[in-house]
C-alpha cells in the first residue's frame, strides 16, 4: 500500500505537459520576432513531451545554425508526426535533419531519425528523409519553353480572368513559367510590385535567380515578401535554410532578419 501511495504521490508531482494553446502562443511569439523568449518556451515544452514544440524549436535553431540541437528536436517530431496536422511540418523536419547531417558531416543522423518514424509513414519517410527531395526535384526539372509559349498565348483568353485585375493573369502566367521550368520567364515575370505574387512565388523566383548565379537578387525576392504559416505551430520558412539552392543565399545576418521580422498569422 505504501508503495502504491508513493507512486501516486510521485505522479501528482510530475509536471503536466503543455497544452496546444501554450505551444501555439509560443510559436506566435516567435512569429512576432520575440525569438529568444519563444525559443526558451518551446524548448521547455519540448522537454515536457510536446513534439509540436520541438518542431517549432527546430525551425528557429536551424535558422540560427544550431544544427546539433535542431536535428534532435526535428527528430522528436518525426517520431511523433501526429502531434501536428500539416504534412509540411514533417517534411520541414526531415529537411532539417538532412541539412544537419550535411553540415555536421554525420550522415548517421538521417538513418537514426528514419528508424524513429512510424511504419505507417514509411513511404513519406523514404521520399523526404532518406533522399534529398530538393536535389531530386532539380534533377527531374525539364524546361519546356515551347509548351510554355502555347500556355501563355492561351492564358489571356481564359474566361476566369475576364473582368479580373491584370495582376491575377500575371500571377497565373508566373505560375505557368514555374510549372514549365523556364527560368528566363520566371525571372522576367517576377514583379515585386505585383502584390498577387506572394511568398511562394518569391521562393520560386529566388530559386530561379540562384540557378542563374544571382544570389543578391534571390535574397531581394525573399526579403520583399511576408511568409505565412500553414499551421499555427510553424514559425519560419524552413526551405530557406534547407534547400541547397537557397541556403547559400542565407547568411547568418539574413537568417536573423527573417527571425526578427514579424511574420503572418496562421492561414
Amino acid at each position: 500500500m505504501a508503495a502504491k501511495k508513493s507512486a501516486k504521490q510521485a505522479s501528482a508531482k510530475r509536471p503536466a505537459g503543455p497544452s496546444a494553446k501554450d505551444v501555439a502562443k509560443a510559436a506566435a511569439d516567435a512569429r512576432r520576432g520575440n525569438t529568444d523568449v519563444a525559443l526558451a518556451a518551446l524548448r521547455g515544452y519540448a522537454d515536457l513531451g510536446s513534439a509540436a514544440a520541438a518542431a517549432a524549436a527546430a525551425e528557429i535553431l536551424a535558422f540560427r545554425g544550431e544544427w546539433e540541437e535542431a536535428a534532435t528536436r526535428a527528430t522528436e517530431l518525426l517520431a511523433q508526426p501526429d502531434a501536428v496536422y500539416s504534412a509540411n511540418i514533417f517534411e520541414g523536419c526531415a529537411a532539417i535533419v538532412r541539412r544537419a547531417a550535411e553540415v555536421l558531416d554525420r550522415p548517421r543522423l538521417v538513418q537514426a531519425a528514419a528508424e524513429r518514424v512510424p511504419t505507417k509513414l514509411a513511404s513519406v519517410r523514404d521520399a523526404v528523409l532518406l533522399r534529398d527531395w530538393f536535389r531530386v526535384r532539380e534533377e527531374t526539372r525539364e524546361p519546356r519553353p515551347e509548351a510554355l509559349a502555347e500556355a501563355l498565348a492561351l492564358a489571356p483568353t481564359l474566361r476566369r480572368f475576364k473582368g479580373k485585375p491584370a495582376s491575377e493573369l500575371d500571377r497565373h502566367c508566373f505560375s505557368l513559367a514555374v510549372a514549365f521550368d523556364v527560368d528566363e520567364q520566371i525571372v522576367r515575370r517576377w514583379d515585386v510590385r505585383n502584390e498577387a505574387l506572394g511568398f511562394e512565388q518569391a521562393i520560386e523566383a529566388a530559386r530561379a535567380f540562384a540557378r542563374r548565379g544571382e544570389p543578391e537578387r534571390a535574397w531581394d525576392a525573399v526579403a520583399s515578401r511576408t511568409w505565412w504559416p500553414i499551421e499555427n505551430t510553424q514559425v519560419a520558412p524552413v526551405e530557406l535554410v534547407t534547400d541547397y539552392l537557397l541556403h547559400p543565399v542565407m547568411t547568418a545576418g539574413r537568417c536573423e532578419k527573417i527571425l526578427a521580422r514579424p511574420r503572418g498569422a496562421p492561414a
